[in-house]
């Protein structure tokens, strides 16, 4: 849909993009996992807890919301005039993470 799309509006300067974001760090995320995790016995700090929650994760940790708005921030810039039509993800580098 998003190629679809894209290229009904080329020409119009409009862009077309998809963000696409994993695992995102949220309070409510952090409050749910630090339950699950003191549960299983995976320590009593955050710290503790997201090394077992992100250890499928490539860069070990999960994503923030400042990194996802950066990253919508920057598409919405002219910096990213060339960047049409596509589906970018932001999850770290993780496909499938299961805890």
């Amino acid at each position: 849909m998003t190629v679809s799309l894209a290229k009904e509006v080329a020409g119009t300067n409009i862009r077309v993009n998809l963000v696409s974001p994993g695992m995102i760090l949220t309070p409510e995320v952090q409050d749910a996992y630090m339950r699950q995790g003191g549960a299983k016995g995976w320590g009593n700090t955050w710290a503790e807890v997201e090394s077992h929650v992100a250890a499928d994760i490539p860069i070990r940790r999960i994503v923030r919301r400042d990194e996802v708005a950066d990253l919508i921030a920057f598409l919405a810039s002219e910096k990213a005039d060339a960047i049409h039509g596509q589906n970018i993800r932001i999850d770290g580098g993780a496909l499938d993470v299961v805890t």
